[in-house]
């Protein structure tokens, strides 16, 4: 197993710090999809985008937009941000998901 570093120590639990989020397909118990403007994607990973798959209950540790939204609606699979271009969604899940804590 490769050492993860979070620290200065080693944590199993952590991934590496030059492993990238994939927000383009599902991974890791991804159970929502945030769904940007779909006329103003974002270059990804070499493909355009304006899906991007994520995790609940950590977009709910950190908005109470995102809280909200999900307490009103629990069973959401998808979330329509219709009027938000595909690169602000981007910028904000790099705020919540830091490389150096997922």
């Amino acid at each position: 197993m490769a050492a993860f570093a979070f620290g200065g120590r080693e944590n199993a639990r952590m991934r590496p710090m030059n492993e990238e989020l994939d927000f383009s397909r599902p991974v890791n118990f991804s159970d929502l999809v945030l769904v940007a403007d779909s006329a103003r994607p974002v270059d990804y990973k070499g493909t355009r985008i304006h899906r991007f798959h994520v995790h609940k209950s950590t977009l709910c540790m950190a908005s109470e937009f995102f809280r909200a939204k999900l307490k009103a609606t629990p069973g959401l699979d998808a979330l329509y941000l219709n009027d938000e271009p595909a690169a602000n969604v981007l910028v904000l899940l790099y705020l919540i998901y830091p490389p150096q804590t997922f």
